[in-house]
């Protein structure tokens, strides 16, 4: 049990240099994955990452990070995050979870103009399409 509080604390504290004072920049979700790992109830995924750092040329990498549950939908495949990236290991990767936006998941999936029926008022509960 020593030696796993010891690893936990290493990567915690590695975690944290990075989010002081790591590089910023962004990365693309490529495709993600869930481990089926839970943290805090915090789901895990695997990311496939496009990075793009001012200075260095864009480059894939892949990341294990634990997602605060009210950010899942937020993540899919597209959705670019600010990061920190460690200039001396560029591969290591944090999410900056305080920068990203809650706007995707909120986005409907239907045009806004004429909403999800055709005839449809949006807003009106109860509306039958066509009536």
């Amino acid at each position: 049990m020593l030696v796993i509080g010891i690893i936990v604390s290493v990567k915690a504290r590695k975690k944290r240099q990075i989010e002081t004072s790591g590089s910023p920049g962004q990365a693309t979700v490529v495709n993600l994955s869930q481990t089926g790992t839970y943290i805090n109830q915090n789901p895990q995924f695997i990311f496939d990452l496009d990075v793009n750092v001012p200075g260095m040329a864009q480059y894939r990498t892949q990341a294990r990070v634990t997602v605060p549950m009210y950010m899942v939908q937020a993540v899919g495949p597209g959705a670019v995050l600010p990061v920190k990236v460690d200039p001396s290991d560029p591969n290591e990767v944090v999410i900056d979870w305080s920068g990203v936006s809650l706007n995707r998941a909120a986005t409907p999936s239907w045009p806004t103009t004429q909403g999800p029926f055709p005839g449809a008022t949006p807003g009106t509960p109860g509306t039958t399409p066509g009536t």
